[in-house]
């Protein structure tokens, strides 16, 4: 017969084995005999009962009892996935403000692990943070948990300069110069640099009579 428990488990005494006597009386023994398995929490463990009667006859039986470690540590504690946030967000915004620890059924001890990784984005201000931290118990059980945070750009340039000036106004007969604009961005600063002036020009009711969009 072979038994199958947790690390964390009471192993169980030798039971008694009650032996049917023929002829004479029988005489039982038993003894036990532990073999580590491949990592400190495992473990297997073999009772064995031997009768013998009077005339030298014997008879054994076995028990086995495997100990074993298949349950990972758990983390407590731990936090969410946070935004997406609209830039600009310093990342020491994102201070790491959780004690994180680990526990395990078998080992009194897990330490935890901590890596993070800054990913920048394609634009101005657009990064995210990924924090990860993990353990691991002396059988190689392994529990990890990442965190996710996310900036982003949603929010568009701001017009300033002549913007107001030239908004829907009314010119005689000749075409307005370009505008003298300016942008500004929450999250890249000043993107006067980034304009790009796209004149479309439509006739009107005669030929001096023009709608210049820009």
């Amino acid at each position: 017969e072979t038994v199958y428990i947790a690390c964390n488990d009471t192993v169980p005494l030798p039971g008694t084995v009650d032996v049917a006597a023929d002829c004479s009386e029988w005489t039982v023994s038993h003894c036990m005999d532990e073999v580590p398995g491949k990592c400190p929490n495992n473990r297997f463990i073999t009772y064995t009962w031997k009768a013998v009667d009077d005339c030298g006859n014997e008879d054994c039986i076995t028990q086995t009892i495997v100990v074993e470690d298949t349950v990972p540590p758990v983390l407590s504690d731990y936090p969410a996935d946070l935004g997406p946030f609209d830039c600009p967000k310093d990342i020491a915004d994102f201070a790491i403000t959780e004690n994180i620890t680990a526990t395990d059924n078998c080992d009194d001890n897990v330490t935890v692990n901590f890596d993070e990784e800054v990913l920048w984005g394609d634009c101005a201000g657009e990064y995210a943070i990924v924090r990860t931290w993990s353990a691991k118990d002396s059988c190689d059980g392994v529990v990890s948990h990442t965190q996710h945070i996310v900036v982003h750009d949603v929010t568009a340039p701001v017009w300033g300069g002549e913007f107001d000036k030239v908004y829907n106004s009314t010119y005689e007969c000749h075409a307005p110069a370009e505008p003298q604009l300016t942008a500004d961005d929450s999250c890249a600063g000043n993107v006067t640099d980034n304009i790009v002036f796209t004149p479309n020009v439509t006739t009107g009711r005669c030929p001096q009579e023009r709608f210049y969009d820009w």
